[in-house]
């Protein structure tokens, strides 16, 4: 993939650190590659299959990545003004998927907004924490975001399951 794309390996395990939604950041991005054009491709390295990625960057609910790219916007890492693009490399079958930075096999780029449903969720809920509000998830919640392609993992854990709202709620 690397040859196909004509990149270099920028750096890798880059720890960073930002700020977002008013608060600090910090992350460690697993690959940054250098394109032949300048841009810096962040690429996180995921062990399960594309499927739910792909679906959650089309539907704009990624946002692990891009938070990366914005670290690095804003860093020495991005040598001044060169662009910045994020994606993923689904290790268990090779699918790299880009946020609209390469055409063709093998990253299957996507043109849509990735991730901007997911930050205006996360500033919705980071105001509502800064008032004192926390809000609970409901059953239905879970197939909410299933259907995003966002993996809900602490709703299938008995223990936070026990202070579901119900759905009629």
């Amino acid at each position: 993939m690397l040859q196909e794309a004509g990149a270099t390996i920028h750096a890798t395990e880059e720890y960073l650190s930002g700020e977002a939604f008013g608060m600090g950041l910090h992350g460690k991005a697993d690959t940054l590659l250098k394109l032949p054009n300048g841009t810096i491709l962040v690429i996180d390295y995921k062990s399960g299959k594309s499927t739910k990625r792909v679906k959650r960057m089309e539907n704009g609910w990624d946002v692990q990545a891009a938070l990366y790219g914005d670290m690095i916007r804003g860093s020495a890492l991005a040598e001044g003004k060169n662009a910045v693009a994020v994606g993923y490399l689904s290790l268990a079958d090779m699918v790299a998927v880009t946020s609209g930075t390469l055409a063709g096999d093998p990253f299957g780029p996507l043109d849509a907004d990735t991730h901007g449903a997911a930050k205006e969720k996360l500033s919705e809920t980071v105001a509502a924490l800064r008032q004192g509000r926390v809000t609970l998830n409901g059953a239905v919640d879970a197939k909410f975001f299933d259907d995003l392609g966002v993996g809900a993992y602490a709703l299938d854990n008995t223990i936070v399951s026990e202070f579901l709202w119900e759905d009629d709620q």
